[in-house]
């Protein structure tokens, strides 16, 4: 067997993934070959850094963090709630503006029909219709 043909088996080899025959052939190049033999010793560093790794467990956050995260959550909920009602206050001073515009200027010209302003057509004729832009 070559290296190239070892290099690639190696992690198998290391992991108990070959067929008998493969696993003697691999372990006798392994055994005969310093390139070889060091490259799987490499592989075997790693696997157990890795598997000693898997064991720790993670720290668990402390009551401090936790509290710290969870008012930084409800001051961003506050703002977002506080911005709201300013644009829905906002969103009605301008309905009533408008809505007291649209009674000043017909009173001062003419009577308007409350069937005429349950409709959207109705206020929209009541805004721009001509007479309203004239003068008497």
């Amino acid at each position: 067997m070559d290296c190239n043909a070892c290099e690639k088996l190696i992690k198998a080899w290391l992991d108990g993934e070959l067929t008998p025959p493969q696993k003697e052939q691999v372990g006798r190049h392994i055994a005969s070959c310093d390139a070889c033999g060091s490259t799987a010793a490499d592989y075997q560093e790693i696997a157990k850094a890795v598997r000693a790794f898997g064991k720790e467990r993670a720290p668990l956050p402390s009551v401090s963090v936790l509290e710290a995260k969870a008012k930084a959550m409800a001051r961003e909920e506050w703002i977002m709630v506080r911005s709201l009602q300013r644009v829905a206050a906002l969103a009605a001073a301008v309905f009533l503006v408008a809505l007291g515009t649209l009674f000043w200027s017909s009173s001062t010209h003419r009577q308007i029909d409350p069937t005429q302003v349950a409709s959207r057509e109705g206020v929209i004729d009541i805004l721009f219709s001509n007479s309203d832009w004239e003068e008497d």
